[in-house]
């Protein structure tokens, strides 16, 4: 499974992936970023990364998907 509504970008397909998040860093709309668990820093390297094309509005989720869903987070199957 998955987080609800994510869209799966590997740090090193970004820029491949960029006119995905084109539209959400343009409408400042919320971007949760997260990764495996807190041994991993991809995702807060990708957010550096949208930072240089104008993301602003972006949260890290550190504690990975199985917290996620542990702790009651939507996932698709």
């Amino acid at each position: 499974g998955h987080v609800s509504a994510a869209l799966s970008i590997p740090l090193g397909e970004w820029e491949d992936a960029f006119a995905l998040l084109a539209d959400l860093v343009e409408s400042n709309g919320p971007m949760v970023l997260d990764c495996s668990g807190r041994d991993c820093d991809d995702a807060w390297l990708l957010a550096l990364e949208i930072q240089k094309f104008g993301g602003t509005n972006l949260f890290l989720y550190t504690d990975g998907f199985e917290a996620w869903e542990k702790h009651g987070g939507p996932v698709e199957r």
